[in-house]
């Protein structure tokens, strides 16, 4: 039996609730489902993080190294205008 592709879009929780430890946990366990349990030569995988809004961090793709590294970028909102107002 085929297998029809799928596109699957990650929404990742990162408001302040999140910031820490369950955030680091939240990208370790997306990093292994993209890395390790979606078979990417057949479905495609967006991400989208959300606090007060929400961003989409990767369009809907099959390439591991930029969903991996779109995962990687993702942080807590109340970070993010942290390092904003700091510039």
């Amino acid at each position: 039996m085929q297998t029809l592709p799928k596109h699957i879009a990650i929404i990742m929780d990162v408001s302040t609730s999140m910031s820490g430890t369950p955030l680091k946990k939240a990208k370790k366990a997306c990093k292994k489902l993209v890395g390790d349990m979606i078979d990417l030569t057949i479905h495609k995988v967006g991400l989208v993080e959300f606090g007060s809004y929400g961003k989409k961090l990767a369009s809907l793709s099959d390439d591991l190294d930029y969903l991996l590294s779109s995962i990687s970028k993702m942080s807590c909102y109340v970070q993010q205008i942290w390092q904003e107002g700091c510039k």
